[in-house]
């Protein structure tokens, strides 16, 4: 069996982790790799092919006829295998990579992440929040994570609209870091940041994009990249699997709207659309106290335009050269 090891930087407090089964995985090696596609391979995600990936997590109780299949990832970055219990190595501590590794096969056929209906998008959203609900039953498990990743520059590895569900023993140091100071905001200012945040932009209607009755979308005071957008739920609640069925029907329309309008006015760049959730368990660990009045889950919908460049990667500040006004203009013109 490949090897699944979390080390952790004693500096930084990140986490790397080392999966030794991705090393056959396709790599930036010339101009051409990262603009183009490495797959020239029919899918083994499309409806006819099950037997190439046959242990099926989830397909929504419709057996054959499914139309979102999640399956185990063949090359996981983590595994149910291990006791995620950190030990020394002198200066240094690490750990065994305890989680789970999904692929979320998001249609049947191999239509791209913009083709998405808001039905397709509906089905998508549950698949994510089914396996959650069974995850969330391994008592080790700390965090959980969904990527759909777009492109072979924003991290795609297949041509097939597919998503990753990552579960971890650990909390990453840059959720923590989000966890931490979304419970200060609350103790010092007496309501949460999503709160005050979600008021604001609404009322100024500058980086605001779209909101319905249960979701908010803007585009990020500090966006990361042009046109990015997140969209957070009006009700308190840090966890996406306890996100109710009127929410998501509601952000699938979202969804459905907004990711070929962010594609469109990004050139169709590659394209990341992630989900951030606070811990299963946070009501179990003292430091997380007060967060289900602090934090909100989140989907992020971020084009990958431009390569993470050296600057960006020493100083740790992101470069954007599209102010999010100029985005949140553009993005409420499009949908208009």
């Amino acid at each position: 069996m490949h090897r699944n090891e979390l080390r952790k930087n004693p500096l930084t407090g990140e986490y790397v982790l080392f999966a030794e089964s991705r090393a056959g995985l396709p790599r930036f090696q010339s101009g051409h790799r990262v603009l183009g596609a490495p797959w020239d391979v029919e899918s083994p995600f499309v409806a006819g092919a099950e037997t190439r990936c046959p242990h099926t997590l989830h397909d929504g109780g419709r057996g054959a006829d499914w139309a979102v299949r999640v399956v185990p990832n063949a090359m996981p970055l983590a595994r149910v295998e291990g006791d995620g219990v950190f030990h020394a190595e002198g200066p240094y501590v690490c750990c065994d990579a305890v989680g789970a590794h999904e692929v979320i096969v998001n249609a049947r056929d191999e239509r791209s992440v913009e083709a998405h209906t808001a039905e397709g998008w509906r089905e998508i959203l549950r698949a994510w929040r089914a396996r959650m609900v069974d995850l969330v039953k391994d008592l080790r498990l700390r965090s959980f994570f969904v990527s759909e990743n777009v492109g072979f520059a924003a991290g795609g590895t297949v041509g097939h609209s597919v998503g990753h569900l990552l579960a971890l023993g650990v909390v990453p140091e840059r959720l923590e870091r989000v966890l931490q100071n979304s419970i200060s905001v609350r103790r010092r200012v007496g309501r949460s940041f999503f709160e005050e945040v979600i008021a604001f932009e609404r009322d100024r209607q500058v980086r605001w994009v779209t909101g319905g009755k249960h979701v908010a979308a803007w585009c990020p005071y500090a966006s990361e990249a042009p046109y990015a957008v997140v969209l957070v739920p009006f009700r308190e609640e840090p966890i996406f699997h306890e996100v109710g069925d009127d929410e998501i029907d509601e952000l699938a329309g979202l969804m459905a709207r907004l990711v070929p309008v962010v594609s469109d006015l990004a050139d169709e760049a590659p394209l990341q659309i992630r989900l951030v959730t606070a811990p299963p368990r946070w009501g179990e660990e003292p430091a997380y106290a007060g967060l289900n009045h602090a934090f909100r889950w989140q989907v992020e919908i971020v084009p990958i335009v431009f390569p993470e460049g050296g600057n960006e990667r020493v100083s740790g500040v992101r470069v954007n050269p599209v102010l999010p006004e100029q985005a949140g203009t553009a993005l409420r013109a499009a949908l208009a």
